[in-house]
């Protein structure tokens, strides 16, 4: 590893350089009437399709397979999801089964991998994956 400083708007940031570490990027796009759509009960569930997708988002954070997500600004214009899984097959299937996308609000999704090769010190070996 290997230390450096950078200068971000005037400001000294410290972070590190590491190793590259794959995560996987996953992107969504939504269907035009998203912010309506998520607000509605969805399936056999008493729960909004926006408090199903929160639980399931939620068990994958609670891991540490999910390190951030959230809508573009604004949210019709997509989201974005880091995940830290042993594999793009794993990611795939995060996405298959988030309520999201199975009950149509996403209509495209896609996954890439994600090479990290610099970061803020406190995330500083948290995308290290577990074996």
């Amino acid at each position: 590893r290997q230390a450096c400083t950078l200068s971000i708007c005037g400001t000294k940031a410290y972070s590190t350089v590491i190793t590259p570490k794959v995560l996987f990027a996953l992107r969504y796009d939504y269907v035009n009437d998203i912010l309506e759509r998520r607000d509605r009960q969805w399936g056999e569930s008493t729960e909004s399709l926006r408090q199903q997708h929160f639980r399931f988002v939620k068990e994958f954070a609670n891991t540490g397979e999910l390190i951030m997500g959230g809508a573009f600004d604004p949210p019709s214009d997509g989201a974005l999801i880091i995940l830290k899984m042993k594999n793009r097959e794993s990611a795939e299937n995060f996405a298959k089964n988030d309520p999201y996308v199975k009950s149509g609000a996403v209509t495209k999704w896609d996954v890439k991998p994600w090479s990290v090769v610099i970061n803020t010190k406190d995330l500083e070996g948290k995308l290290d994956h577990k074996n």
